[in-house]
């Protein structure tokens, strides 16, 4: 098996159709930095990370959610239990 039957064989392994541009179907891309999709300040280390365009299904056209969004939404519902609860059971 060369190089291109092996990248074709773990493309249809994945079920990738289109391979995303960014990350060639794989999933992973390298970043330049340590801050990987995070986007924070980082080391000056090329670091392996999850693709920041289809989020690790090496999809183009379909892409799995956002860690972002996914790291978003958990925040908010990490401050909104942080909360006090109000007592709905006063009379």
């Amino acid at each position: 098996m060369n190089t291109e039957e092996l990248y074709e064989t773990i493309c249809e392994w994945r079920g990738v159709e289109t391979p995303c541009p960014t990350c060639g179907g794989l999933g992973v891309r390298t970043y330049p930095t340590t801050s990987t999709w995070h986007s924070g300040i980082g080391g000056m280390t090329p670091t392996n990370g999850v693709c920041n365009k289809c989020w690790g299904s090496g999809d183009a056209y379909k892409p799995w959610p956002s860690h972002r969004l996914l790291l978003r939404l958990h925040n908010e519902k990490a401050t909104s239990t942080d909360s006090p609860d109000t007592d709905t059971h006063s009379s």
